[in-house]
């Protein structure tokens, strides 16, 4: 039997932080050190002009482009799942899908996202006077590192847990009568 607590009429499942173990623990970490990692500078740009002017500057997660930000939902959601999960709040609800598989697919579609964003954060141009360059910064390199670990980890979960993948229903051939 779980533990509950009442806040303001609401009874609630307490949460052991000793549970979060193995590759829950670098799934829901991970989602944490990527909200930590969101206020890094995640895109530079650069310019550079004859006579040694130039400059450059920097954006975090929160003022590059949307779709880094939906990654970075995506991976919250996936470290919310398993503490959701850990704290016995999903015995309940039925789902179609193992709980398992929904955090991995989370955090592969984060994954994915941060990665094709960054395959297409190059940029560079020439000028009559000068270049610019636009470019990830460390926070998208490590966020996107950060990303794909937390994805291996709910895969080996998933691996681990017994789920399967959905399959679809067998057919059967239409009477004729």
């Amino acid at each position: 039997m779980r533990a509950t607590t009442t806040y303001g009429g609401f009874m609630m499942a307490q949460f052991d932080i000793s549970k979060v173990r193995g590759n829950d623990r670098f799934i829901a970490g991970g989602a944490v050190l990527l909200l930590i990692l969101s206020f890094l500078p995640w895109f530079s740009v650069s310019s550079s002009a004859p006579g040694g002017f130039g400059g450059g500057a920097s954006t975090n997660l929160w003022g590059a482009y949307g779709w880094n930000k939906v990654a970075l939902v995506l991976a919250l959601v996936a470290g919310a799942i398993v503490l959701v999960r850990l704290m016995g709040a999903l015995d309940a609800v039925q789902l179609p899908v193992g709980i398992n598989l929904v955090t991995l697919v989370v955090s592969g579609l984060a994954s994915l996202i941060f990665l094709l964003r960054f395959l297409t954060a190059f940029e560079s141009q020439s000028l009559l006077v000068g270049k610019i360059s636009a470019h990830p910064a460390v926070g998208w390199y490590l966020g996107l590192l950060v990303s794909l670990a937390m994805t291996y980890f709910a895969f080996l979960n998933f691996k681990s847990s017994g789920e399967e993948l959905p399959s679809k229903p067998a057919s059967t051939p239409p009477v004729e009568g």
